[in-house]
């Protein structure tokens, strides 16, 4: 009888030994898998270096990084069950099986798979490669697989009824002369733009918005009960489909985890931008970070306004008090770019922009629980996944609001004329104050060749990448401050 316990204990004491076992090779296998994949994406750079030059090589070797490519989504946790992922796979499948047919049949292929309707007839001149190193970059880099297939569309696009306004955006015709497209057929107004049923028209007499009556640049384009942020009622079945049924982020919750979006809109409180109460004429200022505020002395006449908006790196601290000014009223932010530190003291409320949907992670993670799922523990850096230079932005259900996605696509498509991937973080924030106040000063906007990059640094200003394969088109959102200025919408500082 004695025995049996012993046997027992033995017997517990192997399978303990066992499990440790298993557990330690376990450890070891993910360390050896992650290396392998870090040499994989290491290898994988050397080659895109070698596809760029302009020798014999690229031939022989494109084909082969393209298989690369398949394994290395394969690889990626984000790729399960991910049909951004499974549709890219797919069409670098494409290209690799197509790779004898000519270039337009092929890219003809492509569109078909993304469901852009394009005739083959403008399918031309080198436009393969500039697909497969579109797709390079953005996997090697762990781009956002949406962002990596909105990138291919727009340069399927090129050639198409598009040509002729972007045409003119780059020799500055564009939003002097072209009327924002309202027919159906262009995708950004497939669907309507949301409107906020809560809205009340402003009274003031001297109102930006009395301009529609008398502009005829700006009647057609303005909308101003068009939805600004996201509440609880966009859960609904029906307004949350329309989010659901199109568009990706930013323009729309296509593919997105609602979970997420349930718990961000459940914690937040539908508070009033304006406290509940407005004033009869309300008169804001954009503060922008462009170099030509640095000796300004811009910084009692930016707080004189009724509010002040601010973007991304505002700093505000006391050696810039006299050229930006230190008040904050609301402050506009991402993930990335958030330094809410420089303007804490003035408490503003926090407007959010998601442009991914690690973002929307990002701020149920903050609101609910005080971090983000995911953390520092990630080997790859990978936005969708992982914990990137997320510093802690002080949330709550009272501070912060989320700005609706079909806004975003309502100043793309009416104002931007659907030029570059997205508007910048800084066009998004010009456009709030347009939509919520009565007269708008725009200050630090259009990088300016004259001055530094920024008000707070020494960086040597570099004129901005072209618009192709870029992803903002700065040019464009500099003639339209010009636009907006002469059609008295807003007051843009120049520095004339």
């Amino acid at each position: 009888m004695g025995i049996r316990p012993f046997r027992k204990t033995k017997v517990l004491k192997t399978a303990l030994w066992t499990g440790a076992a298993l557990a330690l090779l376990f450890i070891v296998y993910e360390e050896v898998t992650t290396a392998v994949r870090v040499q994989e994406r290491n290898s994988l750079y050397f080659n895109l270096q070698l596809v760029h030059r302009v020798t014999p090589l690229i031939k022989q070797t494109v084909f082969e990084n393209l298989h690369h490519l398949i394994k290395l989504i394969d690889q990626d946790d984000f790729a399960v069950n991910n049909p951004s992922a499974e549709l890219l796979e797919n069409i670098i499948q494409h290209i690799i099986i197509r790779r004898g047919d000519t270039e337009t049949a092929i890219l003809q292929g492509i569109t078909q798979m993304l469901n852009v309707t394009i005739d083959s007839q403008f399918l031309i001149g080198g436009q393969l490669e500039d697909v497969i190193s579109i797709i390079h970059e953005g996997v090697e880099v762990g781009e956002n697989y949406d962002v990596t297939l909105a990138r291919v569309e727009r340069v399927l696009r090129e050639g198409t009824e598009y040509d002729e306004d972007i045409g003119d955006v780059i020799s500055d015709r564009a939003l002097g002369n072209i009327l924002p497209r309202i027919d159906r057929t262009w995708r950004f107004h497939d669907l309507p733009f949301a409107r906020d049923i809560m809205y009340k028209s402003s009274e003031c007499p001297s109102s930006l918005r009395n301009l529609v009556m008398t502009s005829s640049w700006l009647n057609g384009r303005f909308k101003e009960d068009v939805k600004l942020f996201m509440d609880r009622t966009d859960l609904e079945t029906e307004k949350y489909s329309h989010l659901a049924a199109k568009f990706s982020l930013p323009f729309g919750y296509r593919r997105e985890n609602k979970t997420w979006v349930e718990q961000i809109l459940t914690t937040i409180r539908n508070q009033d931008v304006f406290g509940g109460r407005r004033k009869d004429c309300v008169r804001c200022a954009v503060v922008g970070s462009g170099g030509q505020m640095k000796g300004s002395g811009k910084g009692k006449e930016i707080d004189a306004h009724d509010y002040v908006f601010r973007v991304n790196n505002a700093h505000t601290e006391d050696k810039y008090l006299a050229d930006v000014g230190n008040r904050t009223s609301f402050y506009v932010f991402y993930p990335e770019s958030q330094k809410i530190r420089h303007v804490t003291k003035a408490n503003p409320l926090r407007l959010y922009v998601p442009f991914k949907g690690w973002d929307l992670m990002y701020l149920a993670g903050w609101l609910t629980t005080g971090s983000v799922p995911g953390g520092m523990g990630c080997k790859v850096k990978n936005l969708n996944t992982c914990e990137w230079h997320t510093r802690g932005p002080d949330l709550n259900s009272t501070n912060v609001k989320i700005v609706h996605p079909d806004f975003l696509r309502y100043i793309y498509a009416n104002f931007l004329n659907a030029t570059g991937l997205r508007p910048t973080t800084g066009a998004m924030t010009a456009f709030l104050a347009i939509q919520l106040c009565d007269y708008v000063g725009l200050y630090g906007y259009g990088y300016d060749p004259r001055f530094t990059l920024h008000y707070y640094d020494k960086t040597k200003f570099n004129a901005s990448r072209p618009w192709r394969g870029a992803c903002h088109n700065f040019d464009n959102e500099r003639e339209l401050w010009k636009r907006l200025h002469e059609e008295k919408v807003i007051y843009w500082y120049k520095r004339d």
